[in-house]
């Protein structure tokens, strides 16, 4: 007993999937097999319903399939999740090869386009002490890409837990 396929998919718009487990050839006995759930999406109607547990499938048949359902459709901007299911301790069947089965839910929410404004700021050297930017916009819950002119000037612009740190000499403008 086994997976049908190592790996499948889909947008977590479809609101379930269904794992294929086959059988080697056809039993004549009921053969079951447990399986477990595992993997970075968050089972319990977080992200799906599915718990671990057991298939069965009916002796004349070769199949069974394993129902992941209520998959959530959560308007979440999120990495792709997955759901890992493995296979165990079967009953009148031994394990074949492939054994674990990857479903990846993709995430169907666009990114945001995030614009961010600055309001002009006075020339101020370095040196002169902290230089305060403030900004509007940016909520789109997305990471922001900035870059920040110093000319003529050297040394280093970073960001930390939200505030800009200029190091270095020169005249920001």
């Amino acid at each position: 007993v086994q997976f049908a396929d190592s790996e499948s998919s889909g947008l977590e718009s479809e609101s379930s999937a269904s794992i294929e487990v086959e059988l080697s050839s056809t039993s004549i006995q009921d053969v079951s097999v447990d399986f477990s759930v595992s993997g970075t999406a968050t089972g319990g109607g977080t992200d799906y319903t599915l718990a671990d547990g057991s298939l069965t499938i009916a002796a004349g048949n070769s199949t069974g399939v394993i129902n992941i359902t209520g998959i959530v459709d959560d308007n979440l901007v999120e990495v792709n999740e997955t759901v890992v299911l493995t296979l165990s301790n079967p009953q009148n069947a031994k394990l074949g090869t492939n054994i674990v089965h990857t479903y990846t839910i993709i995430d169907n929410e666009e990114r945001k386009t995030q614009t961010i404004t600055f309001p002009p700021i006075e020339d101020q050297r370095l040196s002169e002490g902290q230089l305060t930017l403030e900004a509007s916009g940016g909520g789109s819950g997305e990471p922001v890409t900035y870059s920040i002119d110093t000319e003529p000037a050297s040394g280093v612009a970073g960001l930390s837990n939200g505030t800009v740190i200029f190091e270095g000499v020169g005249n920001v403008t």
